[in-house]
């Protein structure tokens, strides 16, 4: 399956700055890091100031974006969307450092990312909460391709800059692929 072969250069490699970012979004980094860096100027009360950000990327930033999602440990469940923040904050410190081994996507959309201590994070389609056509996860690689997984069952594969509705969606089902 296509989401098995986007994800094969990843297996064997280690999982780290894994976070709860905004909601219920997670964000894992994949491979070598790679820096971002944005400068812009502004003006503040009057005086002009130079900003620079730096952000650190893994050559693959895996998004949990709108989706339900669990992570287990071995056989207990240890978070869920709905968890507190404390609670996600240390099942991601888990996962962290972790070797994803395999990912399994299923003809209903959920999707399992198996790591090799026996843990796992499932996600799956909320389409009552978010929609049909809701964007459960992107994987980002460098340099600028993003996968995504819709919980209709479609994906996009191609540029991270193509503008909204220019994508073309194709059924996981579809042999070929971009």
């Amino acid at each position: 399956m296509i989401v098995d072969e986007i994800f094969k250069p990843i297996y064997g490699k280690y999982c780290w700055n894994a976070q709860k970012g905004y909601g219920s979004f997670l964000t894992f980094q994949f491979g070598e890091p790679q820096l971002e860096i944005s400068e812009r100027d502004r003006v503040r009360n009057g005086v002009k100031e130079h900003i620079r950000s730096v952000l650190v990327y893994g050559s693959w930033h895996l998004w949990i974006y709108l989706c339900d999602w669990t992570i287990i440990a071995q056989t207990q469940i240890i978070a869920t969307q709905s968890s507190k923040a404390k609670i996600i904050h240390r099942a991601m410190h888990r996962l962290d450092g972790q070797v994803l081994v395999q990912t399994v996507t299923h003809s209903d959309c959920s999707t399992t990312f198996v790591f090799e201590l026996g843990d796992r994070l499932e996600t799956k389609p909320n389409r009552e909460e978010y929609g049909v056509e809701s964007e459960q996860w992107h994987l980002y690689e460098i340099p600028g391709k993003v996968f995504t997984l819709r919980a209709d069952g479609k994906y996009f594969y191609g540029s991270g800059t193509t503008k909204s509705g220019e994508e073309v969606w194709v059924p996981l089902t579809h042999k070929s692929h971009a």
